[in-house]
């Protein structure tokens, strides 16, 4: 998804890293996908 957003908005950039933000929760147990991601990129160097 990131690579999607960086071809439409920064098409010169290029995807080093990129994590995306996993939730835990104690009442299920479950993981849950969150809309926040962390990472890195490059541009003209």
């Amino acid at each position: 998804m990131m690579q999607v957003w960086l071809d439409e908005n920064m098409p010169d950039a290029t995807l080093e890293e990129c994590t995306a933000f996993i939730a835990w929760t104690n009442y299920d147990g479950n993981n849950y996908l969150t809309d926040y991601a962390s990472g890195q990129i490059s541009q003209n160097g």
